[in-house]
């Protein structure tokens, strides 16, 4: 066994997702706040300003992180903890030189990006958030390096600080000093440098009386793991950016500030993807090591699969039905026209339960998984090219975006399948998923029909009504089909040694 396997925390990979679903549980609360009170408090078209600047920054961080955050999960569980702080430095030092490069850029092409996305407005926005980049790239690695040295409750810790911060520098120039889209920004600045200091000085605790030494670990041997990893960042993100792009260069602010709002993944499906996959990467890398664990391997993910599925299918099946009131709730009357996006996406959630990623990465499927992301790409930039000309709705791209996004998982599904010598047929429990899935969508409508013949109008009562009757109808059911959700008390991923 590895000397960093007896040195760290011997604590349950279940103990371990939960820290990571706390972190993720408390980052949405977070986030949701600050999104409905400037929703609420700035006008629409600077409210889609603002997020035009988180969009941009999304999408050119892929490229200038150069796929390293998954480098932390990779290479540190290989090596001993002597040599992991060496190992985070050398990885932290190409981030500083990226962030670097990006807010220049940012800063230098903030016009053109502007005349891009046809708003004149997000120049100045820009140059205000081009500093950011330098501060936020080089903790992007703070959580994968918490799970390998299974330390993640300093996750929840940094993600608590984080967002305090984010909350008040952000709305405290638009509440105080009505700054609008700019003050925003610039509250966003000041927080990440501050969010920068505080986790790289978290990053360091897990070797915190360790005898440190030199790395093994070469500067080309990460960008040859991460490179590929880059590429299908790029792929992945002009997946998630182009129906944005279309949409906020043919339709206009408001009708992006709409999308932005509403095609939003179910939110604890994401938490929940998140944390089981901040423990898989880590743990497959480990057991990667030897071709004869590649049966464990599989069972680790199904094991995550199935329980995944569990939780997710009915909130899914919860959400898309009552999306009006979701929507309503979260963002006001303004926004009440992006349920129809919201709808669209979640339906993604119900093939998307678990992470494929971690599988494909820790099993050397790089190059593939960079493939697996291009196709969709290439798919969802020319089919929402096309839309443009074809459809005056920005509903027919959202529509394309999730033909592109179930894509993606049907190529991953495939090359996972090749690698382990397992058809897609016996990948997942199909069985299963379709008796959650049934009996999700009859519990869930049945009452919705019962509401509305109460004449329950939509809103707050109506969702938190429909979720009690649905999640209780829902629960006596499954029990009586012999669906046990005490078992998700139990550990989400068998409880295993390290080695």
């Amino acid at each position: 066994m590895l000397k960093h396997n007896v040195m760290v925390n011997n604590q349950s990979r279940t103990a371990q997702a939960f820290w990571l679903g706390l972190g993720s549980v408390v980052s949405f609360i977070f986030g949701l706040v600050s999104t409905a009170v400037l929703s609420r408090i700035l006008p629409v078209s600077e409210y889609g300003t603002y997020r035009q600047v988180l969009y941009v920054y999304a999408t050119l961080q892929i490229v200038f992180s150069l796929g390293l955050p998954r480098a932390y999960s990779f290479f540190l569980p290989r090596l001993p903890i002597e040599e992991g702080r060496r190992s985070v430095d050398k990885i932290n030092l190409i981030f500083i030189g990226a962030g670097l490069l990006f807010g220049v850029i940012l800063y230098i092409f903030s016009g053109m990006i502007a005349g891009l996305l046809n708003n004149e407005a997000l120049g100045p926005c820009l140059r205000r958030f081009s500093p950011t980049p330098v501060f936020l790239l080089p903790v992007l690695g703070l959580e994968s390096v918490m799970a390998t040295y299974r330390r993640t409750y300093f996750t929840v810790i940094y993600v608590i600080i984080s967002r305090v911060l984010n909350l008040v520098c952000v709305l405290s120039p638009v509440i105080m000093w009505h700054c609008g889209a700019q003050g925003a920004v610039t509250g966003l600045t000041v927080s990440a440098a501050i969010c920068c200091c505080v986790g790289l000085w978290l990053e360091r605790l897990p070797f915190r009386g360790v005898q440190s030494r030199s790395t093994s670990l070469t500067a080309g041997g990460i960008m040859r793991y991460s490179l590929p990893l880059m590429w299908a960042g790029i792929w992945g993100i002009v997946i998630k950016s182009a129906p944005q792009f279309f949409i906020s260069r043919r339709f206009g602010t408001e009708a992006f500030a709409g999308f932005a709002n509403g095609f939003i993944e179910l939110p604890f499906a994401s938490m929940l993807i998140g944390a089981v996959a901040g423990v898989l990467l880590p743990e497959i890398s480990r057991l990667a090591r030897d071709e004869a664990n590649m049966g464990r391997v599989l069972e680790l993910w199904r094991t995550a699969f199935e329980k995944s599925a569990a939780v997710i299918y009915p909130l899914a099946v919860f959400a898309s039905v009552f999306a009006e009131d979701v929507i309503l709730l979260l963002y006001g009357d303004k926004y009440v026209g992006a349920a129809v996006y919201f709808r669209m996406i979640v339906v993604v959630n119900l093939v998307r339960v678990v992470p494929y990623a971690p599988v494909m990465l820790g099993l050397g499927l790089g190059k593939k998984y960079a493939l697996a992301s291009l196709v969709p790409a290439a798919v969802a930039v020319a089919g929402e090219w096309a839309a443009t000309w074809i459809a005056d709705s920005p509903v027919w791209i959202a529509g394309i975006q999730c033909g592109a996004l179930m894509l993606h998982v049907g190529m991953m599904f495939y090359y996972i399948g090749r690698r382990t010598g397992v058809g897609v047929a016996r990948l997942l429990p199909w069985r299963r998923c379709g008796v959650l899935l049934g009996l999700s969508a009859g519990a869930v409508m049945a009452t919705y029909t019962a509401l509305s013949m109460c004449g329950l109008s939509a809103g707050f009562m109506r969702l938190a009504a429909g979720f009690v009757l649905a999640g209780s109808l829902y629960l006596c059911v499954s029990r009586m089909c012999g669906i046990s959700y005490t078992s998700l008390l139990r550990p989400l991923l068998k409880r295993r040694n390290a080695d």
